[in-house]
């Protein structure tokens, strides 16, 4: 399924299965905004 033009936000994208979708979205050419969940100090929010 394309996403032509649209843009998808994933959280949790530090790690695990957020990552791997952010990861996937990108290879297939897809806009993609990313949260992964840690404040400034590197610390999981």
């Amino acid at each position: 399924m394309a996403f032509t033009g649209k843009t998808a936000i994933s959280t949790g994208a530090a790690s695990g299965m957020g990552l791997l979708f952010a990861q996937n979205w990108v290879e297939l050419g897809e806009n993609i905004m990313i949260d992964g969940g840690r404040n400034a100090a590197g610390r999981r929010c």
